[in-house]
């Protein structure tokens, strides 16, 4: 807990956390594949297609459906050992 707290106060005062994210292309594929629905229901509800136009509580919940997936899926290849998939995004 107490290093979730000092997240949220470097969060706070406006600073970046450092880049250290992997990346698995085949899991975004599988995330973005997965929310598709999710999209097109917010999309239609909210009469546009362009995110940026989307009330801001509509995209924080397209993109918390867009990271739990890729959640999922990297959960999965932890469980059956194949976590050597994923790579740095700068490699």
């Amino acid at each position: 807990m107490k290093h979730f707290e000092e997240i949220k106060q470097r969060l706070e005062r406006g600073e970046s956390l450092p880049y250290v994210a992997m990346l698995n292309n085949e899991g975004v594929e599988y995330a973005v594949t997965k929310t598709k629905d999710k999209y097109l229901d917010i999309a239609k509800s909210q009469g546009s297609f362009v995110l940026h136009e989307w009330e801001r509580k509509h995209r924080l919940e397209l993109f918390g459906k867009v990271v739990a997936e890729y959640l999922n899926y990297c959960t999965e290849l932890a469980k059956n050992g194949l976590l050597d998939t994923i790579r740095r995004e700068d490699d």
